[in-house]
């Protein structure tokens, strides 16, 4: 199709083109799902098979005859590209300089996909720039250095509704299918991931010569560039996540290395691994797959390496997303690649057992038969050569079992193995021969399916072996001792990495997990993922004393020859970090009996300290060391130190150390040391900063400012960490008074992981940290404070780690959240001045931020309102286990500046809650989203949000804005129930940003009480044109009526009562399962007007009165009130009531202003009018249809029942004949010539009863 003569079409001036900044909205938040561009992409892909002779041709009929919108605009061009052949783009004319030129260059190689792109996107009206610089693409490899070479790629950055977006057209066409870049491996598929992708995600692949266009910030340096592994567009479509490994060369240590990966969706993973340049796979003719355990749990996949010789290895890690139903074959794709430097061979060499899988541990197939598995991880250890493995089932499955190993015989192993059932579960037991390595290889069976068939379900590497875990395996994510592993190279220091200033990309993460963020800009081990524990724990794990050692009687008061003796002369070994988890124990629980004694003895008066020490720890016989510091803890934080009373307090004595306390003369450490020391533990006094109630993100520690002190306890050869002062007390509120102290346990302050500790408390003497790597003041100093709470929910800082950060726009704050506890977890967050004023210009400066949470990550957005230093707290709470007051607690909090102040400064929409997403509400009823995040961009102006319902529920909506009134918007939000799924829609009136409220009602239960639910942010990027608000509509009126399935009726086209045209013209059908008569009317309802259109319905029936069909002709773009009526043919009442609703949304409008003909009553009983479809007839119209001149109108229809059918003219009467016999169509020309200009009105009647003159009219046809 040529574009019109009036069609101009000229590009956009590059000297307006804005700088480059990161964008404010990413991807994620502006689409998730590609299939909401389907009728664009269909558009693209189909003017793909076209050859325009012109470019002025090819701009109209892709985009300009479209009326698209930017983001409209950049992805039909995006996609006309990755669909089109460019080998065969071909212009009648290619003159130096045109876009012809630009685009059939492609052929000769003379341009890029690139150029082409910011071509057609200039010509479309968007700014567009054509980036050069440096990809890793199919030849490269980790570790390899690439910006010192040529320049040997380019994309592109595309200015969409205010924000910059990359876009990559030639690697979204194609990718290669293995290593090797040679034709036959390329294969042309289409890749979304390079349509907008985030900027943070594309740097990990691609680095332009101008770091601006990297559009991060800060921007990253070409060397870290370059350090980064080779991640492929593959890595963040399934959702994987670096946890550790964030470098492309990893260094082995003693020749071992582990690996681990998160990963968000269900996915299958494989791996290949070389050896040097030559990439070869083998070493002495044993495959190098088989140096390598590849276990893949819930959400983590771990690769245990071990190298048979020094020298260079690369390992590829290829993912396939589960139930990928686009793919016809099973194809594992690439996700990432690192080097691996091994520094020598381990010291145990020998392969791994040779087993039927490539996988370890209990995957997929084990909960395909029903089963649970007690041990989740690969690798089962035989402390003396025993283990256990058991599942739990669900039904009915026999289990067979059998050993592995390389030159023993099998009939030696089988003997060593058994399996056994009990109740529910089923028991394998080993028994191994010899020290070593076996493969376990368990085979299932569902008698009731597989007959005797067992398959293969999983394996486990059983391990005899007497040595140190991270010694034969490596050290795996959530070590305590991760730190000394594999992640650094040997010469690189902290010191000087601190320096450097790097840091990772700005990776947006889907989901996170139960590690902490350690501070020095590397991830630590939390020790809290109880599958890894299992395999980290002593063998002799601490087991509570029998119940009766708490529940005999004693005597309270010591013996006489009862004298207590300090510790103090023994000596204690020097501080290093505990060699096992950071707690000795699981659960607080286990203490049960040994807290309620110390809790006992915290209520007797004792009259002197041996009493006391007596009565507290050697009274019940307590020899457990855990057991001692547990109950001097416990006993210290819960003594009420007013009712203190010794009888004989001397100088220097242990009673006037405790007495001390009570008047505020020493310190809660002091005391625990003291108890500790003469109940045969030795305890260390820790001085040094802490990050208190007085503390402020920034803040510096020098002098007695901070000064706290604290205890490390010698517990079963292990130095632990106990600070009785703050877990026997905590602050409410943000001022420090005496009314905000609350007296409540806080057991996180038992013994906590160094690693976590290390965030508050700063000892004065390094080696007191007990980390592998201490840290300096400085570096704590930067630490973002965290409270307690923030480990024992298990978050994990993911973006900023450092307590002051700075913006000149806008700052997003990223903390993770385990996935078994995200939905039980809700955020919220206090932003003031660092003065402690909370408004600007009288609107609270909480309106300026939003919290929403996707995907186990919670997100704080603040955009501060002018330059100035912020306060920023978050808090948390969990609502499966609040606190008392159930209110949130403080988990961490920042100080941020404001560099720059933004010319207009808009808070975020007036909603009631700044958590954006789920609100108080949604669990309670069971709603199920069915879009993923709280932040949705309108297309064309109008977004959606859509829940699938457990039930029937009654809804409300409000959309909120800065600048408009509440009522004024209400006309612009809708919502109505489909089946099970409600829907709202939006449609903005103008652009910016609006706050959808949903409210909810349980019929059954709430009343006519609604209660907030859920709360969305709409983002309007374009309006264009006017916007008229929806018409007022009555609750209830969209949709089915309470008759239409009394009626046994159904809807058998729409079945949504919201209906969106863009020609003007429906088919709406309803299925009956009785006859029925029905009528309908068509109203249009725009620009507070009300017009009857019901002229342009055409009801079509069918003799079986099974399905009703309405023609519907919109005249003119509007909004539409369609309405269908019915009643039972037995029923003869006049009055037909109305049985559904459609709300029909014109935009524009293709058909004809000619109406129907006009229907009397008993054309509504089953009748059909194949042809003349218009209502007016004339000469010179477009076709004669059936006819077999223009002199004369064929006239087709069924009437069921009637005995005749005529077409009446004036005077002049036309019978129709069944011309297929009874039950066919009535049809027949009739001559028209003589009637036009004499007559006004031909009607079509029939005749249905005895009587054969008389005929009832039908249809009335004007000329």
């Amino acid at each position: 199709m040529s574009a019109p003569s009036s069609f101009q079409c000229e590009p956009v001036s590059p000297m307006s083109r804005p700088p480059p900044l990161p964008p404010q909205y990413l991807k994620r938040q502006i689409y998730s799902d590609p299939s909401v561009f389907k009728p664009v992409d269909d558009h693209a892909i189909n003017e793909a098979r076209t050859n325009y002779r012109s470019f002025r041709d090819l701009m109209w009929n892709l985009i300009f005859k479209k009326n698209y919108n930017d983001l409209e605009k950049a992805r039909v061009i995006f996609r006309w590209m990755t669909t089109k052949n460019m080998f065969t783009i071909m212009f009648d004319s290619e003159l130096p300089g045109s876009p012809e030129q630009v685009l059939g260059g492609f052929k000769d190689g003379k341009t890029t996909y690139a150029r082409i792109f910011e071509c057609l996107a200039c010509y479309a009206g968007l700014h567009c720039c054509t980036m050069s610089g440096w990809a890793k693409g199919v030849d490269y490899r980790p570790g390899a250095p690439i910006t010192s070479g040529p320049i040997n790629h380019s994309w592109n950055a595309v200015f969409i509704d205010g924000n910059w977006q990359l876009v990559d057209s030639h690697w979204a066409t194609r990718y290669l299918q293995s290593e090797r870049n040679t034709p036959e491996n390329l294969v042309y598929e289409y890749d979304d991931f390079y349509f907008l992708p985030e900027p943070g995600q594309l740097v990990y692949s691609h680095c332009p010569e101008d770091p601006a266009w990297e559009l991060v910030h800060p921007a990253k340096s070409r060397a870290e560039f370059e350090e980064y592994p080779l991640v492929k567009s593959y890595f963040f479509n399934i959702g994987m996540q670096f946890l550790q490994q964030n470098l492309g060369v990893l260094y082995t240590k003693r020749g071992l290395a582990t690996i681990t990966l998160a990963f968000t969706r269900p996915t299958a993973f494989t791996f290949k691994l070389a050896f040097g340049d030559n990439l070869g796979e083998s070493v002495q003719g044993i495959q190098l797959k088989r140096y390598i355990i590849q276990e893949t749990t819930q959400n983590r996949v771990t690769f245990y390496f071990r190298a048979p010789r020094e020298g260079n290895y690369y390992l590829t890690v290829f993912g396939q997303q589960v139930g990928d139903r686009i793919r016809v074959e099973n194809v594992f794709k690439a996700a990432c690649e690192y080097k691996l430097v091994c520094d020598q061979a381990a010291g145990d060499i020998r392969p791994y057992p040779l087993c039927s899988d490539a996988n370890w541990g209990p995957g997929a197939p084990v909960r395909q038969y029903g089963l649970t598995p007690q041990l989740a991880t690969a690798i089962l250890a035989a402390p003396n050569g025993k283990a256990e493995v058991a599942f739990t089932k669900s039904r009915e499955v026999r289990l067979f079992a059998r050993l592995v190993k390389d030159g023993m015989a099998e009939d030696v192993l089988e003997r060593c193995v058994s399996v056994r059932e009990q109740e529910n579960q089923i028991h394998i037991a080993v028994t191994l021969p010899a020290r070593g390595e076996y493969g376990l290889e368990i085979y299932a069976n569902e008698p009731a399916k597989e007959g005797d068939t067992f398959t293969h379900m999983c394996q486990y590497l059983t391990s005899f072996t007497d040595r140190d875990f991270g010694a034969v395996y490596g050290q795996v994510y959530d070590r305590t001792d991760l730190a000394q592993t594999m992640q650094a190279h040997p010469r690189s220091q902290f010191s000087q990495r601190r320096k450097s200033g790097k840091r990772l990309p700005d990776v947006v993460c889907t989901q996170t997990f139960t590690n902490v963020a350690y501070p020095f800009g590397e991830q630590v081990p939390q020790a809290q993922v109880d599958y890894q524990q299992r395999l980290l724990e002593p063998e002799k794990e601490y087991t509570p004393h029998p119940q009766r050692v708490y529940t005999s009687s004693i005597t309270v008061q010591a013996p006489t020859n009862f004298r207590p003796k300090r510790v103090d002369d023994a000596p204690a070994p020097k501080p290093a970090p505990p060699a096992v988890p950071p707690k000795p124990f699981k659960d607080t629980e286990i203490f049960k009996a040994v807290d309620l004694h110390a809790v006992e003895v915290s209520k007797e008066e004792h009259k002197n300290f041996k009493d006391l020490v007596w009565h507290l720890i050697y009274a019940r016989d307590i020899t457990n060391e855990l057991e001692k510091a547990r109950a001097i803890f416990l006993w210290l934080c819960s003594k009420d130190l007013t009712q203190l009373a010794f009888h004989d307090v001397k100088k220097g004595s242990p009673e006037e150390i405790l007495m001390s306390l009570q008047q505020g003369k020493t310190t809660y450490a002091v005391v625990y040391e003291t108890l500790c020391s003469y109940a045969g533990l030795h305890c260390k006094t820790l001085s040094g900063y802490a990050k208190g109630a007085e503390y402020r993100p920034g803040m510096k520690f020098t002098g007695e400012q901070g000064q706290h002190s604290w205890n490390a306890v010698l517990v079963n050869g292990a130095w632990r960490l106990v600070d009785c002062h703050w877990a026997a007390r905590r602050l409410v509120g943000k001022k420090v008074t005496a009314e905000n102290v609350r007296y409540e346990l806080d057991e996180y302050y038992f013994m906590p992981d160094p690693h976590q500790l290390i965030f508050t408390h700063f000892p004065d003497s390094g080696s007191w940290q007990l980390l592998e790597r201490s840290i300096s003041l400085a570096d704590f100093e930067n630490l973002v404070p965290v409270k307690s709470a923030f480990f024992k929910y298990g978050l994990q800082i993911l973006s900023h780690r450092e307590a002051v950060m700075s913006t000149e726009r806008e700052v997003t704050v990223r903390v993770g959240c385990p996935p078994l506890k995200s939905s039980s977890l809700a955020f919220t967050f206090t932003l003031a001045y660092s003065d402690g004023r909370e408004e600007f210009q009288g609107i609270k400066l909480n309106r300026f931020g939003m919290q929403e949470t996707l995907d186990h990550v919670s997100y704080f957005t603040i955009r501060p309102p002018e330059a100035a230093n912020y306060r920023l707290i978050i808090y948390a709470k969990d609502l499966e286990t609040a606190s008392k007051e159930g209110v949130y607690g403080g988990v961490c909090e920042y100080e941020l500046i404001m560099q720059g102040s933004p010319p207009s400064p808009q808070p975020f929409p007036p909603c009631v809650h700044t958590s954006w997403g789920a609100g108080d509400s949604a669990s309670k009823y069971s709603l199920h989203p069915m879009q993923k995040g709280a932040i949705f961009s309108t297309v064309n102006g109008q977004a959606e949000v859509r829940f699938q319902l457990p039930k029937e529920l009654r809804f409300t909506a409000k959309l909120k804005s800065n600048d408009r009134d509440e009522k004024a918007l209400a006309g612009y939000i809708m919502h109505r129930v489909v089946a099970d799924c409600a829907i709202f829609t939006i449609n903005a009136p103008n652009r910016g940003e609006f706050g959808l409220e949903i409210y909810t009602n349980d019929p059954e239960k709430d009343g006519n009480s609604l209660f907030h639910a859920y709360q969305y942010l709409i983002i309007c990027p374009e309006v264009k044109g006017t916007v008229e608000p929806l018409p007022t509509l009555p609750p209830g009126y969209l949709g089915p009526q309470p008759s239409f399935r009394q009626l046994g009726l159904s809807t058998a086209s729409h079945s949504d009562p919201y209906i969106q045209t863009d020609n003007g013209e429906l088919q709406v059908a309803f299925g009956m399962s009785q006859p029925l008569r029905m009528t309908s009317q068509l109203i249009y309802v725009s620009g507070d007007r009300s017009e009857d259109f019901t002229e342009y319905i055409m009801q079509q029936g069918r003799a079986s009165n099974d399905l009703v069909t309405f023609l519907t002709k919109l005249p003119k773009a509007g909004l539409y009130k369609f309405q269908v009526y019915a009643l039972p043919y037995s029923d003869s009442s006049e009055s037909l009531p109305g049985v559904y609703n459609y709300l029909v949304n014109c935009t524009n409008t293709y058909a004809t202003l000619i109406p129907f003909p006009k229907q009397y009553g008993q054309w509504k009983e089953g009748c059909m009018l194949h042809e003349p479809l218009e209502g007016q007839i004339t000469p010179n119209r477009p076709s004669k249809g059936s006819a077999s001149s223009f002199q004369y109108v064929y006239f087709k229809l069924d009437v069921p029942k009637a005995n005749s059918v005529a077409v009446v003219i004036g005077e002049d009467w036309t019978q129709l004949e069944q011309k297929g016999g009874a039950g066919s169509s009535w049809e027949a020309e009739v001559f028209m010539e003589k009637h036009w200009g004499n007559e006004s009105k031909a009607a079509v009647c029939a005749n249905y009863g005895s009587v054969k003159a008389s005929y009832s009219t039908l249809l009335e046809f004007s000329l």
